[in-house]
């Protein structure tokens, strides 16, 4: 569930420290800032005019499918374009970052949006079915009935659709389904792919047909996510086995990942560098607190960790290795521990609290939508349950605000109740007040709800369409404009991908280890002030922005946050940088077209791989507070009372867990909560393989040097 809400200060992870640079004085966006144009109208022209660089733009097509290399195998998509990648220089020493294959980004492997000529894909029924019963026919059975299996990504529950095995028809065979799985259909016209129950790209007919007719479908810069089936199930990697042991949240044992070489070659890097456990507050501040006792240490760069980067991102099936952190050593002495915690970082606003978020608008807007669909089916004959009938329990009646949403918010609050919702987001208090008031049969409890809780409607409303066996699933209308930081992160990573797809093609200034290479970093920032300023007149800066703000720029170009502090109060600004970078680059390939619609995306950290060093007598156990699921039962350890509850995974030498702490769509997952117990005897040697969703280094530099406030 994709539920993002920070309810009370909470400490995070170490993040390293950067100098902070000043921030520019406010700019009322309602009195001077008069000129927040749509993007793609005035501003593109005027930029266009004053570089040279536009005529009539062009929407940007994905980038050409490559098929891999053998859809058969179960290895990485990266596995090919990593096993020689260059490491050591000829003088033996480790080859800058950026000047490595570590750097390297595997491309989206988008379906062709073709123009379908066979049997147009059809839901063969929207009710959802569970994977394992699918898994247990043979693929000639479904190919013999023209049907497809297709599931979100990570998930479990899917639906069949029609498929006469004609390759032009893919593309729209994922729209279908994704659509009917209730996936954002704007955001489908950013491109759509397929990849099997391996994380393996599919492209053409051939390789949906090895898959055995079963996919998963992932929507524009989603990263793979390893769907857990159930409880006990057994993937095999490449001889690395995931076993899931947790659900929700999702969490696998993991096996012949390391050696106990690899094991006492971390402990000696990182041994020596050992000091006390942190943690960072939302002012950046960070220290020792009781609730982290252990001892860390982040190994220094080497070919010891270059090489758990690559082999943790295989195993993640990450687009890059550059996604993974170097290694972080852990030591857990006789009583040490690491309470309940996140992975991930949220100390700063990257765009407004909440600005995404859903209201009672939104909610009035579907209770319309929803009873005209009703209604058309029952004009249709179309079969549908009784209590959604005219009349009935779950039918939408637009302007009631007590019978028809107290009735939605019962089976919520039962939900939210039974999978830990409330508890994993400190919201109790609110499972309380809506139980109360329901209990009093009160008016407008959904109206002030969503006036707090506004990201709580998705939930909401997917229960509903649960219910219904999914006969009609809403998209919401876009009330929002998309922000400027949102494009920017959001072009960055585009830039990064069609650079490393088309090097040879692409000037050296741009390529990995250029001056201009895209990077969600403070230096390239400052480069892209830089460019900015020579490239167009002041006159121009000073009528998209003001001249206050375009003095303000000229003397903090060269310093951190300045093109971050310009996006946010002038959003219009993203696509005038973009437009300089391109001027400068001038390459025809890495021409951009801003999506009409995106979704939101912060660089975090997404999925943790955790070795297990070192086998511990007793205690030293993860666990995951939140989780329903049982691994050990009756654990008691002093001072760490939440390692008696939830999901705990025992310590065992040269084994790990590795476990997701964002969600499919990249939101956190709270229920990734997750504490060190104390071990009660010797001591636990651990170490933390970090993975986000985007360059790792880059993005820590974001938690720890911008400053935006």
């Amino acid at each position: 569930m994709s539920v993002r809400q920070r309810t009370r200060a909470e400490p995070e992870p170490e993040a390293p420290t950067n100098k902070q640079s000043s921030k520019p004085q406010d700019v009322d966006s309602h009195g001077t800032n008069k000129l927040l144009l749509a993007f793609g109208s005035l501003t593109v022209l005027g930029v266009g005019y004053y570089l040279g660089t536009i005529s009539s733009p062009q929407a940007v097509a994905p980038i050409s499918p490559v098929a891999p290399q053998d859809v058969l195998s179960t290895a990485s998509p990266v596995s090919w374009t990593l096993k020689a990648s260059r490491i050591l220089d000829e003088n033996n020493e480790l080859i800058p970052k950026y000047a490595s294959d570590i750097v390297h980004i595997d491309v989206q492997q988008y379906l062709e949006p073709l123009v379908c000529t066979g049997e147009i894909p059809n839901v063969v029924k929207t009710t959802q079915v569970h994977v394992k019963d699918v898994m247990d026919i043979p693929a000639a059975e479904r190919k013999s009935k023209n049907q497809v299996f297709l599931l979100l990504n990570g998930e479990n529950q899917g639906i069949y659709v029609t498929w006469d095995g004609e390759e032009d028809c893919m593309h729209t065979l994922a729209k279908t389904a994704a659509t009917a799985l209730g996936a954002d259909q704007d955001r489908l016209e950013n491109g759509v792919k397929f990849m099997t129950q391996y994380g393996i790209p599919i492209t053409t007919a051939a390789e949906l047909e090895a898959a055995g007719r079963i996919a998963h479908v992932l929507l524009d810069f989603q990263i793979w996510m390893w769907p857990g089936i159930e409880k006990g199930y057994v993937y095999n990697v490449d001889g690395v086995t995931l076993t899931t042991v947790g659900m929700n949240p999702k969490v696998f044992s993991v096996k012949n990942f390391f050696t106990q070489e690899e094991a006492d070659a971390i402990r000696d890097a990182g041994e020596p560098l050992l000091a006390r456990s942190r943690i960072t507050d939302r002012n950046k501040t960070r220290d020792v607190s009781t609730s982290r006792t252990s001892h860390t240490a982040f190994l220094n760069p080497s070919v010891l960790t270059r090489d758990f980067q690559i082999r943790s991102a295989k195993l993640a099936r990450l687009p890059s290795p550059s996604y993974a952190e170097g290694l972080q050593l852990v030591r857990y002495a006789a009583g040490e521990f690491y309470r309940k915690h996140l992975d991930t970082f949220d100390s700063i606003d990257l765009i407004p609290k909440r600005y995404y978020d859903h209201n009672y608008e939104d909610y009035e807007a579907w209770v319309a939508w929803a009873a005209a669909k009703i209604d058309e089916f029952e004009a249709q004959g179309v079969e549908i349950p009784p209590a959604f009938r005219k009349g009935g329990s779950h039918y939408p009646v637009v302007d009631d605000e007590k019978v028809f949403p107290n009735t939605l918010l019962v089976d919520f609050h039962k939900e939210a109740v039974e999978s830990n919702l409330f508890k994993s987001h400190y919201d109790e208090d609110w499972g309380d007040w809506i139980k109360t008031n329901l209990d009093n049969n009160a008016t407008g409890i959904m109206e002030n709800l969503l006036k707090s809780r506004g990201a709580y409607l998705n939930q909401i409303i997917k229960i509903w369409e649960r219910q219904l066996n999914y006969q009609v699933v809403y998209s919401y209308p876009k009330r929002h404009r998309i922000l400027g930081m949102t494009h920017l992160l959001y072009w960055i990573r585009w830039a990064k991908e069609r650079i490393s797809a088309q090097l040879s093609e692409v000037p050296s200034i741009a390529h990995p280890s250029g001056a201009l290479y895209p990077k969600i970093h403070n230096d390239f920032f400052k480069e892209l002030a830089q460019i900015t300023l020579e490239d167009l007149s002041e006159d121009f800066l000073v009528h998209q922005m003001n001249q206050e703000w375009y003095d303000w720029v000229v003397i903090n170009k060269d310093k951190g946050n300045t093109v971050q502090k310009v996006i946010r109060s002038f959003p219009m600004m993203t696509e005038v940088f973009i437009r300089a970078w391109e001027n400068r680059v001038h390459c025809s390939k890495l021409k951009y077209v801003l999506p009409k619609y995106i979704k939101h995306f912060e660089p975090n950290r997404y999925v943790t791989l955790f070795m297990y060093l070192n086998d511990v007598e007793e205690g030293g156990e993860t666990v995951f507070p939140m989780s329903n699921d049982r691994l050990v039962t009756d654990i008691e350890r002093e001072g760490m009372d939440e390692c008696n509850s939830g999901l705990a995974v025992p310590a065992t030498g040269l084994g790990a867990s590795l476990f997701y702490v964002l969600d499919a769509d990249q939101v956190i997952d709270p229920m990734s909560r997750h504490g060190g117990c104390p071990p009660v005897q010797g001591v636990k040697w651990g170490s933390n393989s970090f993975m986000w969703n985007a360059d790792a280094q880059e993005g820590a530099s974001v938690w720890s040097e911008w400053k935006l406030n």
